[in-house]
């Protein structure tokens, strides 16, 4: 880009584009806003634990949504309900505190709902969670949830797939 030989840069982490606009002074930038909701965890609810509605919630209410934007978006990013852009759905982006309570970020309450839930102790997850790989910025979001959820004693590895690989497990029946 900066020895003119392109002449669109796009997909690229926030802090990069950021960095090009202050150092070209013949760039111009256009930002879609990322969001934070832009990976996810399938969880197979009729095994243990995820069938227990308090362990997802837990695992809900362990992440700083707003933190997480702030090192990864550089507060540029905002907490979806689904992986569609708030674009093509409302009019204006979700506000995180009109969200209901399990998205609000409240590590003691997340910690009692898994001694409600039998984990007091904490719980590791054999095998780990895979989720689908399509953003950049994923691997970020993803080590900040891995060290939230830590935090409230669940213990898990993060492995991403590809999104093809990632949609055939899913809707298999050997998806975990």
């Amino acid at each position: 880009f900066r020895t003119r030989n392109v002449d669109i840069l796009s997909d690229i982490p926030v802090q990069a584009a950021e960095d090009v606009a202050k150092s070209d002074p013949g760039a111009q930038a256009f930002t879609l806003t990322p969001s934070t909701g832009g990976w996810d965890i399938a969880f197979r609810l009729d095994k243990a634990p995820w069938n227990d509605v308090r362990v997802r919630r837990a695992m809900s209410m362990a992440l700083d949504r707003d933190d997480i934007n702030q090192k990864v978006f550089n507060g540029k990013g905002y907490t979806g309900l689904t992986e569609i852009p708030w674009y093509y759905l409302f009019d204006a982006p979700t506000k995180l505190s009109d969200l209901p309570e399990w998205y609000q970020y409240n590590p003691k309450k997340a910690k009692a709902l898994m001694a409600e839930a039998g984990f007091a102790g904490g719980l590791k997850v054999p095998g780990g969670l895979v989720y689908r790989a399509a953003q950049r910025e994923q691997e970020g979001e993803v080590a900040l949830s891995q060290q939230m959820w830590k935090e409230i004693g669940i213990d898990v590895a993060l492995r991403p797939l590809d999104y093809t690989i990632y949609g055939q497990r899913i809707l298999s029946e050997a998806g975990n």
